[in-house]
């Protein structure tokens, strides 16, 4: 509760911090103040409010609505937010920090900044990332965008084709319902619906087809559900089915 860290508060708090579980969920009976409610107390005791928000996901999208924003945090006033550049942002990685100039300002002048400080390459790579966003391109440009906006009849199209490709007797295909999980430190708990090519060979097991599957050019990469060795299209990009479809081709009994 608010009040908690009010109560907390003496002559040696620093700042208030409030952490994203972004990897894992807390249920039960459970609860967490408000953000609203935090700044408050901050701006009460004259104490600025940190917030480690992890993924770096900027704007919501319809797919992800429970994920909270940067825009949300910088518009609830809080004073400083940290986040990922990559993960549900989509850029290089690096921890990216927003806020008050001033308290921003003694981030840049602190020693240790020289030490962490990102070279030209990550500026560049998040700048591009950046300007996408900026004229609205990422549902076709930002490849973790454009996965997690992916439709599942399309993903269910490209699946058939790909899975045409196999033409060895001994593994059987189907295409099945299935789910895929954001992951990568993000948005825990949260399923998109999928439709999963899942192969079965009469001859070997499941481990030991996913263990072939990665020693194919390049490696394909599956998980096993059900005693299935499957494949979600939602992690690869259309213009690499092709790629998928020639490596699937290579498969022999």
């Amino acid at each position: 509760r608010a009040d908690d860290y009010a109560a907390a508060i003496n002559d040696r708090t620093g700042l208030l911090l409030r952490v994203h579980p972004s990897n894992f969920r807390i249920e039960g009976f459970a609860e967490r103040p408000s953000l609203e409610s935090l700044v408050g107390v901050g701006q009460r005791f004259g104490v600025p409010v940190v917030e480690d928000l992890g993924s770096g996901y900027l704007v919501s999208h319809d797919e992800l609505p429970e994920e909270p924003t940067v825009r949300a945090s910088v518009e609830a006033g809080v004073d400083v937010i940290c986040f990922s550049g990559d993960k549900l942002l989509g850029g290089p990685q690096a921890g990216v920090i927003v806020g008050r100039d001033q308290l921003l300002q003694r981030v840049r002048t602190h020693p240790l900044m020289r030490a962490v400080r990102a070279d030209k390459l990550t500026y560049a790579a998040m700048d591009a990332t950046l300007r996408e966003y900026a004229f609205g391109r990422t549902p076709d440009t930002v490849p973790v965008i454009r996965m997690i906006k992916a439709q599942q009849d399309e993903i269910e199209r490209r699946a058939r084709v790909v899975a045409a490709a196999i033409a060895t007797s001994t593994i059987e295909v189907q295409i099945i319902d299935g789910v895929s999980t954001i992951g990568g430190g993000s948005a825990p708990g949260s399923e998109l619906s999928t439709r999963l090519l899942a192969m079965k060979s009469s001859t070997i097991q499941p481990k030991d087809l996913a263990a072939t599957l990665r020693c194919l050019t390049p490696p394909v990469i599956g998980r096993i559900e059900q005693g299935q060795v499957v494949l979600d299209l939602r992690t690869v990009l259309p213009e690499q089915d092709e790629m998928l479809a020639r490596a699937l081709g290579s498969l022999t009994a």
